[in-house]
């Protein structure tokens, strides 16, 4: 009978922890779909040619960063997303916090400044 017990008690730990487990991955989750990195351009644009190497460099060497890209010039979608967000000119780095725009890099910025950008995004998104 206490083997019962005991293989009773191991079975509710191990199922404790994989439901704590869960929560931390859904929490995760939530955090990651709370926050959000919208790139504004337009393919015709001579800022956003010369602003894209550096932008892809900088997020390249930082680790969790997704963007969602739109091209203004090519895609209705994209210009819809662009004036729902307020873009005034090309390129536009936005960063939404539970779809409200909390921040926004404009323009043909350095490396730096984009890198500056993005590194108080992920910030935001702990």
């Amino acid at each position: 009978m206490g083997g019962k017990i005991k293989t009773g008690k191991l079975f509710l730990g191990i199922a404790l922890l994989i439901v704590a487990a869960l929560l931390v991955i859904s929490q995760i989750s939530v955090r990651e779909a709370e926050s959000k990195i919208v790139y504004i351009y337009s393919s015709s644009c001579g800022y956003c040619d010369s602003f894209l190497p550096k932008f892809n460099k900088v997020v390249s060497e930082l680790p969790g960063i997704n963007v969602e890209r739109w091209d203004v010039s090519a895609d209705t979608e994209g210009y819809r997303v662009a004036r729902e967000l307020g873009a005034k000119v090309t390129p536009t780095v936005f960063l939404l916090r539970k779809s409200v725009v909390v921040d926004k890099l404009e323009g043909d910025v350095t490396e730096q400044e984009a890198r500056e950008f993005l590194q108080k995004a992920i910030s935001l998104k702990r």
